[in-house]
Order: C-alpha cells, then sequence, then structure tokens
C-alpha cells in the first residue's frame, strides 16, 4: 500500500515503522545539496511524502496511521491503493541498477510539454498524446515522430 506521509518524514517514519516489525519500503536516492558554507551529498526520497508499507491485516492498516507522520493511504476509486508484489519488485531492481542519478519523479498530462534531457533525442521537445499506466506517447513534431514507451 501507499501510505502519504507529513512532508520530510519520509526516513524518519520508515525507520520507526520498521523498527515496530512492519514491512516498509522508501527509496532513496543520493543528491548535492548546496549549503553556504559547504556542498553535501544526502538521501532524500525518491517519492516525496509517500512510503510502501505491506500491512498483514486491517488491524495492521490502523496501527500504522496511528503514527503522528502518517496521513493517510492512497486511495483509488475509494480504495487504499495497492502496489503489486511484481511493481515492488520492478521499482526496487530499476534504482537498484543505479538509476537514481538525475531521477525526479513527475505526473504527466495529456497536452503538456515536455523537454528531453538525455539520451538520442536530447534537447528534443515533445507532447504528450497518452498517457496509461503501461504505455507513454510522445509526439515530437520537430523531427515528425512519436516515442511510445512501453512498461513492461
Amino acid at each position: 500500500m501507499v501510505l502519504y506521509t507529513k512532508p520530510r518524514t519520509e526516513k524518519k517514519l520508515s525507520e520507526r515503522l520498521e523498527a515496530r516489525g512492519f514491512e516498509v519500503y522508501c527509496p532513496l536516492k543520493t543528491v548535492l545539496r548546496q549549503w553556504s558554507d559547504r556542498k553535501k551529498r544526502v538521501q532524500m526520497p525518491v517519492f516525496p511524502s509517500y512510503i510502501f508499507v505491506k500491512p498483514n491485516a486491517e488491524e495492521e492498516r490502523q496501527v500504522i496511521l496511528r503514527d503522528p507522520q502518517a496521513m493517510n493511504y492512497v486511495y483509488w476509486l475509494g480504495k487504499p491503493a495497492v502496489v503489486s508484489d511484481k511493481e515492488m519488485n520492478d521499482v526496487k531492481a530499476f534504482l537498484d541498477n543505479g538509476y537514481t542519478e538525475g531521477l525526479d519523479v513527475e505526473c504527466v498530462e495529456i497536452g503538456q510539454e515536455i523537454q528531453i534531457d538525455a539520451g538520442i533525442f536530447k534537447g528534443q521537445s515533445g507532447v504528450v498524446k497518452s498517457a496509461t499506466s503501461n504505455k507513454l506517447v510522445l509526439e515530437l513534431p520537430q523531427i515528425g515522430v512519436q516515442l511510445v514507451m512501453n512498461r513492461k
């Protein structure tokens, strides 16, 4: 399940829930932060204000919500959103392969213009034509192509 947290409390909440015996996943990425006197690499959540938890029963689900830093579960169609084990393993595998450098998680909308920052189409911009949980279609009108990215 996906748990919505208070801002900037993801790591502490996941550590506290793990200490209480819950199965928790809070994916982290290393980013370079600059202060007035120094630069430092720090661990930041990949999904700000969200962690993944796996309660075994309704009672455990309610116990998790009693923590003051847990806001609520994410709902989809009136029910708590459930992330399958396969989807969770895919996220873990992706992040474990070192793909967190420069990774930003953003929501896209149909008609939104997106700038491509890396790869063969670097510097091109495209318009989102469709976006589903399994496929994203991005049109690059400057070169007359559509990119179709399928989720395996």
